[in-house]
């Protein structure tokens, strides 16, 4: 190998490396600023976590209290047909309906 081709290289690596850490500081402040803004009550108790890889999990959003009833109703009985009608006729709000889906979609983050 030249020693042209070998200082490229070496410097592409450099960079390479470079690179990455950056990236990586920055994926790590943008998730610790978005984790910022969960709602602390929305966060799962470790107790809940998995205790190993194959656990079963499905049952975590009835048994960890996070979700309401209603909201586990919303988001384990309805699809998106149901939730329009139950919108428009104000049996269900959008806000509730949004908090549902957000709830449950932080206790899979987590």
């Amino acid at each position: 190998m030249s020693f042209l081709y070998q200082l490229v290289v070496i410097l592409s690596a450099i960079v390479n490396f470079f690179s990455r850490t950056k990236w990586q500081e920055k994926a790590e402040h943008k998730k610790t600023r978005v984790r910022s803004l969960i709602p602390k009550e929305w966060i799962l108790n470790p107790e809940f976590f998995p205790r190993d890889k194959d656990a079963c999990v499905v049952d975590i959003p009835e048994k960890c209290g996070i979700l309401s009833r209603k909201e586990l109703d919303i988001t384990e009985n309805c699809n998106a047909k149901d939730l329009a009608a139950k919108i428009s006729t104000g049996s269900l709000t959008a806000l509730e309906v949004t908090t549902a889906f957000a709830k449950e979609q932080q206790l899979q983050l987590n």
